[in-house]
């Protein structure tokens, strides 16, 4: 026999000569290892082909250029990291990082290629990756060679950077900046348009270019020369030596010298309005949708059979109608010496809009010329007299939507008179109201002092802004002065009020209990009924104990605006053991008590016992059989039950 020749198989479970010299090109071994992809190969040429078993020879390895690490990859991504991640740990773990001189008669690359099953032409991919191990064994392998590929048809720093950078500064969006780039810069060059995703890769990738949410701010203005932050200067300075002149003795104060009148923080009622709209839906931000079995109600997943839940979207309208209200909280110190808060009864104007004296007399004897020039005409005036004539007149102004500024100025002082009544302050109180233009109109000035509160309210005082329009007023609307609403009262109501609707969203729509929001008089309704237990006579009583500090922040920023996040302060800042303030923002959620404790109006028992009903179901789902009869068997569950069933 010659020397060279084959043996003939004897495994009666291999495959013969004959089946390998006509199986299909794919399933020789040598199909992927030589690369060798031709889909129909010649019959003389695949004939020929023997496989690794009956031939000595191997693939020979041929070094090739390798491409950068990454590149000329059908794999993009994460894909060809893991890809080039598990190269490495073939090469390093399991072939022990043979030497390059060795890849070639040792086979490196067939044998990562084969042992990874990698498709064909990933020659290229598997000798980069082992040339970069090569260089540095510790190279990270997933990051691609930075700098490599086709150069960005934008660079930073150029002409056409610069045209992106002012679109951008426009305030145009990505889109919009991609029409102008290519109609109004490349078109005239006689360049190709570009893409969005070109343009967007460019402005994510700039190291000049910062892309945020726009912020907005308060009204009002940063210059301290402007006229508005000079007469807000001064009066924070008024008021601050007022307070200051709060706690001194009558000595000390004496001794000063000083024409302001004392400020007692116990002593100052704070009234400002306050206006909520409409909402057609649900008043929660997030809309939870639950996955439940048709048949049974409870919860399932999509596999099981669940039915998600329909989406409850609001309704939006272009007027929604709002209720408009008029709020007042004051801190008194009770017969202990405690400071609490207390809360004035609120004034509704919902529909009407306010206005001055002379507009609201105006419009009276339009109303009164009206009836005269009638079919059968008549002088209301002579009609109705006295109280009575005023009372008419007052129902007709509220058919026409207005409502005289008088209304809110009898109602403040009445008030606030009854929250000092029985304290030291009873008769010396001042009041506090926002920079409402029909409230301090001359002829409004002249109805309080009439009643004897003209120099019982928080404005300048001279010599504080004499000879300017903020003489004897307030210089334009300062939220933050306005402690326990606007900081942060306001605030307080807003989230107790979707607290209480979305709580009690179980009940029946037109449950008494359940607090709506559908048209003005739900919404008026349930801010009454909020307003009761929030906010609380702690936060009133932190809010304004932080009129100070807040007036000293007023001063250092020389009268111009001040960031709302600075605004909060008084002990909510302050340590447990008085010694300075926090060094980061109390969170609240951060404390037990906070999650395991609500104050709720007495309206909500209802769905409070509909969800306790809830949480004995479920309880008695999981516990043993007699426990649960004698947990549920309770007088008291039995109570809580019957009165759910009746209120639900």
């Amino acid at each position: 026999m010659p020397e060279n020749a084959t043996k003939r198989v004897r495994d009666p479970l291999a495959s013969t000569g004959h089946e390998r010299r006509y199986a299909e090109r794919s399933q020789n071994r040598t199909y992927y290892f030589n690369r060798q992809r031709a889909s129909n190969p010649s019959p003389t040429k695949e004939c020929n082909v023997r496989t690794t078993e009956t031939s000595p020879r191997k693939p020979r390895a041929t070094f090739h250029h390798a491409p950068p690490l990454g590149k000329k990859s059908r794999l993009t991504g994460d894909a060809a990291a893991d890809r080039r991640s598990a190269i490495k740990y073939v090469f390093q773990g399991v072939l022990r990082s043979p030497p390059k001189d060795e890849w070639e008669k040792l086979q490196t690359i067939n044998e990562i290629i084969e042992t990874l099953r990698m498709p064909p032409g990933s020659w290229g991919v598997v000798q980069s990756v082992l040339l970069a191990l090569d260089e540095d064994p510790k190279c990270d392998v997933r990051r691609e060679t930075p700098g490599k590929g086709r150069r960005a048809l934008i660079q930073d720093f150029t002409p056409q950077a610069e045209f992106i950078y002012k679109a951008l500064q426009g305030g145009n969006s990505i889109g919009t900046v991609t029409f102008l780039l290519n109609n109004c810069y490349r078109r005239k060059l006689r360049l190709p348009n570009l893409s969005y995703s070109s343009v967007q890769r460019f402005v994510t990738q700039s190291p000049v270019v910062v892309l945020a949410r726009r912020k907005t701010k308060k009204s009002g203005t940063d210059d301290a020369d402007a006229k508005w932050s000079q007469a807000r200067l001064a009066f924070a300075q008024q008021l601050h030596e007022q307070v200051e002149l709060g706690t001194l003795s009558d000595e000390e104060r004496a001794a000063r010298l000083s024409t302001f009148p004392p400020l007692y923080l116990r002593g100052i009622a704070w009234w400002d309005e306050h206006h909520k709209k409409v909402v057609f839906g649900h008043t929660s931000d997030i809309e939870a949708r639950i996955y439940r079995d048709p048949a049974t109600g409870l919860a399932a997943t999509k596999e099981s059979g669940g039915v998600l839940s329909a989406e409850m979207p609001n309704t939006t309208v272009k007027f929604p109608p709002e209720a408009r209200m008029l709020f007042g909280v004051a801190m008194i110190e009770n017969a202990q010496g405690v400071c609490c808060g207390v809360k004035a009864e609120p004034f509704s104007y919902t529909g009407r809009q306010v206005v001055g004296f002379s507009a609201y007399e105006k419009a009276c004897e339009a109303e009164r010329r009206r009836c005269l020039a009638l079919q059968r005409p008549y002088d209301v005036k002579k009609k109705y007299a006295g109280a009575a004539y005023e009372q008419e007149m007052q129902d007709r102004m509220y058919k026409k939507k207005i409502i005289c500024v008088k209304e809110l100025i009898d109602h403040v002082i009445a008030e606030s008179t009854r929250m000092y009544a029985g304290t030291k302050f009873a008769k010396t109180f001042f009041i506090f109201h926002d920079g409402l233009t029909a409230w301090w109109e001359p002829e409004a000035q002249a109805y309080i002092k009439k009643l004897n509160f003209q120099d019982r309210q928080l404005r300048s005082l001279p010599p504080t802004n004499a000879g300017t329009r903020y003489a004897f007023k307030l210089p334009g609307n300062s939220p933050e002065i306005c402690r326990g609403l606007d900081s942060f009262g306001f605030a307080h109501l807003q989230r107790s009020v979707k607290l209480h609707t979305s709580l009690t969203s179980v009940l029946k729509a037109d449950h008494p209990c359940r607090f709506n929001m559908g048209t003005v008089h739900e919404v008026e309704s349930t801010l009454r009924r909020v307003w009761t237990v929030a906010p609380t006579s702690e936060q009133i009583v932190a809010d304004i104990q932080g009129f100070p500090h807040v007036v000293q922040k007023i001063i250092d920023a020389r009268g111009c605006v001040v960031p709302d996040e600075d605004f909060r302060s008084g002990r909510r800042e302050l340590r447990k053991d008085g010694k300075g303030k926090l060094a980061g923002r109390k969170r609240s959620r951060s404390q037990i008590a906070t999650n395991t404790d609500l104050i709720l109006h007495a309206d909500c028992q209802p769905a409070l016992l509909h969800y306790a009903v809830g949480g004995l179901t479920a309880i008695q789902a999981y516990e043993e059989e007699a426990e649960v009869e004698n947990y549920v068997t309770s007088p008291d569950d039995e109570a809580m039950r019957d009165a759910s069933e009746g209120a639900v």
